[in-house]
Formats: structure tokens, sequence, C-alpha cells
């Protein structure tokens, strides 16, 4: 079952994100939305050793456009719209949020 894990709380703010990060697994996807967008410019060393582990799992990394935007962060991260955003809901089996 393939899931979308939505975040949107800053890591700052939201430690439980390094543990929300591990129930990922191989064919996953992780959207951040919201305050969660800093993680791509900010993140603890935790949580970026935690995100580099994924990527060997076939794991998709997305931010929402307008939020990175709206906070100044650029990253080579793909940036979805929030049609692409229904589009992903609508393509994963199960939502965590």
């Amino acid at each position: 079952m393939k899931s979308l894990f939505i975040l949107s709380k800053s890591p700052f703010m939201y430690p439980e994100t390094a543990s929300t990060l591990k129930l990922v697994s191989r064919g996953d996807a992780i959207l951040l939305i919201h305050d969660a967008v800093v993680i791509l410019k900010h993140a603890p060393q935790h949580l970026w050793e935690t995100l580099e582990s994924l990527a060997g799992k076939e794991v998709h990394l997305y931010a929402l456009e307008e939020d990175c935007e709206a906070r100044g962060i650029e990253s080579n991260v793909p940036k979805v719209t929030y049609d692409d955003f229904i589009d992903l809901i609508i393509d994963f089996d199960r939502v965590v949020h």
C-alpha cells in the first residue's frame, strides 16, 4: 500500500517529524507544505540524515510551490502546485497527515 505523508509543521516546533519519517517505506512519498518546507533550508542534521536514508528506498520528496515561494525557500526538490497536490492524494492508497 503506497502512502503519501504530508508534513505541514516546522521540525523546530514539531520534533516528532523525524519519528514520522521512520514510518515511510519503499514507494511512499513525502509532501512538504506550510511551515514544513523550511526543512529544505534549515533542517536539523538528524532530520537530513533520515531524509537521505529514504532516497535509497525509492521515496519521493515534494514541496508545495506556493509555500516555498511564500517563505523564500529555494531547493532542487520537485515543487508541486495545488492541482498536483490533489493528484498526489488521488494517486496514493493512503494519506498520512
